[in-house]
């Protein structure tokens, strides 16, 4: 059991605050591809978290909690070599926790057959 004490509550809640904060930001500026790809997610009927906050801090773009699947959608700043090494540790991280991550480019998702068939093979392999 972990006590905590006012000090650290309050920073804690604070840091909460913050994100959340943040998330509703992220919500109001989502991008075309994202608006895209929640367009898809609805016309499959997919149950889906959009801009879920995980693990406390962590704020992912899609979430599908009946398939434990986290759905990734990177812009152009992610083919930076610093970034995809951030994103291949959090990915790890999200694995070892015993979720599955997929990632698509924004290209991917205009070209709506790859993205059903990467997100299909996907949920089939967790089903």
């Amino acid at each position: 059991m972990i006590i905590y004490t006012k000090k650290r509550y309050k920073r804690n809640k604070a840091k909460r605050h913050f994100i959340q904060r943040c998330v509703q930001k992220l919500k109001y500026r989502a991008t075309h591809y994202e608006l895209l790809f929640k367009t898809l997610l609805d016309a499959l009927s997919i149950k889906y978290e959009f801009q879920k906050v995980m693990w406390g801090n962590k704020i992912v773009d899609f979430y599908l909690p009946d398939y434990r699947i986290i759905i990734e959608i990177d812009g152009g700043y992610h083919n930076n070599l610093v970034q995809k090494n951030k994103d291949l540790k959090r990915d790890t991280n999200f694995c070892l926790g015993g979720l599955k991550v997929i990632r698509f480019t924004n290209q991917e998702v205009l070209n709506n057959l790859c993205v059903m068939d990467r997100l299909n093979k996907g949920i089939i392999s967790c089903g």
